[in-house]
Parts: structure tokens; sequence; C-alpha cells
């Protein structure tokens, strides 16, 4: 399978953006720089820490923004975290969204969980759950979010995408009834392919929903001329990315990356998470990703009168 759209994944951590007033609005222009360079989509990270380099917490405030300076590229989060998010609220909020922006919003899950001095204040406005339980509290939340999307009112719905890290997540994508994204940078991440699941994830989606899910998969990395540049980058998300499978280099060398694993994963968008903190070392690789994506063959679409899942 060959690659036809890339995506992005934002964490909203910078270095050099000040005053804070500015900050927002550098990401803003910075979706509309990803727009016109051809992006499929923008995602952007729930995360709650105490650190003034992030941009944001939750950036629920953030994607009505940005969808609003946009016009075409999908815009959305990647992922809510479902332990400490009411899944009315959700439902509710991202239904809007979609009814007010079509089928540009999408709502990813994620089932990670906050440490320290801020989980503690979130774990006040939730139930206990027993560590034991977790997982299967977890699903059940995402699956009761999906099922009150599915039950309001009008045909504009957001892509609701569940967020996995390892082939097993095919299987319970497919018991929500939810897309499929799958990262191989984090920690811990199992990147063997198996595609034999995904196959079975395809067609049994498609026999039970009467539509194909869409699936990609998510990889971290860079485009840099100065290999110091690189290896500094790299550095900085010891804490968070196994470095060694990182996708960073000359434009060529990323290309030829990103190729190889959009063939290796049997998918044909990949969503790439930016490792670089400056803004101007984030709009040069976007630039070179851009000219990748210019060389993409087309995606043809059918056009269909049928719900968003």
């Amino acid at each position: 399978m060959s690659l036809k759209k890339l995506g992005v994944l934002d964490f909203g951590y910078r270095h050099d953006i000040n005053p804070s007033s500015e900050r927002v609005h550098s990401v803003i222009k910075e979706a509309v720089l990803l727009e016109k360079l051809g992006f499929s989509k923008i995602w952007y990270a729930e995360h709650f820490t105490d650190s003034l380099q992030y941009i944001w917490a939750s950036p629920d405030m953030l994607i009505p923004i940005i969808a609003a300076h946009t016009e075409s590229i999908n815009v959305g989060i990647a992922g809510t975290c479902i332990k400490y998010n009411n899944p009315l609220k959700i439902a509710k909020d991202y239904h809007l969204l979609a009814e007010t922006f079509g089928k540009r919003i999408d709502l990813g899950f994620s089932k990670g969980m906050q440490d320290g001095y801020y989980g503690s204040i979130l774990n006040l406005t939730i139930k206990a759950i027993e560590p034991q339980n977790i997982r299967e509290e977890l699903q059940a939340r995402i699956k009761l979010t999906i099922d009150l999307i599915a039950s309001q009112h009008g045909i504009l719905k957001p892509d609701v995408w569940n967020l996995v890290g390892s082939s097993s997540g095919y299987e319970t994508s497919f018991s929500l009834g939810a897309n499929c994204s799958r990262t191989l940078f984090h920690l811990r991440s199992n990147i063997q392919p198996d595609n034999f699941k995904q196959q079975q994830y395809v067609e049994g989606f498609y026999n039970k929903f009467g539509k194909t899910p869409k699936s990609n998969i998510c990889v971290a990395g860079t485009i840099q001329k100065d290999s110091k540049l690189i290896e500094e980058i790299k550095q900085k998300h010891l804490h968070l990315i196994d470095t060694d499978t990182c996708f960073c280099g000359s434009p060529s060398e990323v290309s030829d990356l990103l190729h190889a694993c959009a063939e290796k994963y049997q998918v044909e968008e990949i969503i790439f998470f930016e490792m670089s903190f400056r803004e101007i070392d984030r709009k040069n690789s976007f630039k070179s990703l851009g000219k990748i994506i210019s060389k993409l063959p087309p995606v043809i679409e059918a056009i269909a009168m049928e719900e968003s899942f």
C-alpha cells in the first residue's frame, strides 16, 4: 500500500515563543501553513503539566479556533484523556464542532493517565477505579461516548479514533466501532506490524458496519540540515520517545522511511509528530515534508451521504 496522506500531531511544546500572547497565534499560523502545504489533518494532544513551555493543557478551546482559521484540513484531539473527561460532555461538544465545521473534526481517545500533582486534582473529579479494572473501565467510557455521539441528531458527526500502541488495538477498535491510529514512537509501543490483524479489522468492520474503517500510523521525526541539531532534538525527547525509531534526517532519507513505513504497515496515511521545539525548525521541517506531500499520488475519495462514526 502506498503513502497518500501526511498529518501532524502536536503536543504544544515550544521553546522560543514569547510573550505568551503570541503563543496561540503561532499555533494558528502553523495550522494555516500546514493546510497550504497539503497536510491531511492536525491533531492536538491533551496533557496537564506545570511547564510553561506547553501552550495548552486541553486543546478543546483551541480546536474551534484552528478550524475557523482553516478551510479544508481536518482538526482534532489526539486524544482526549477519557479517564478524566465526561462522556456526555465530550459527545455534545464534539458533535457541535462537527455540525459547525462539517466532516473536518476528529475525536481521538487516549487511555493515558496523569501523574503527580495535576493527576491528584483530576482524580478528585472522577469515581475511583480499581487498578485491575482500569482497561475495561476506560474502554467502557470510550464506547459510551461513541454511542452518545451516534445518538445525536443530524448526519454530521466527528470521526472517532481509538489511539493504540500495538496491533492488539485493531481488535479493540473493531469492538468500539472506531477508526484506529497506532503509535510507533511512544516508549513501550509494540512496533510489530501484524498485517493479518489489521486486515481482520478492516474486513470485520466492513461486514458489521457496512463501511471501511480508517487507519493510520503515528511516527516521530524531524527534517533538518544540521546533524548536531537533530541529535540535540532527540536528546530532549528521551523521556517520551524511542529515539532509535525516529524518522530524522534529510528530506530524501525521511521520505524513504515514510514510504517504507506505509508499505510495511499497510496504511495510506501517516501522522508525523514533529520533534523540534523552535518555531523556525518546525517550519523548515514542515516545508520539507510538504515537498514530499506534493509528490504523493492523489487520493480519490468516494463522495457519499453516509454518517461519520
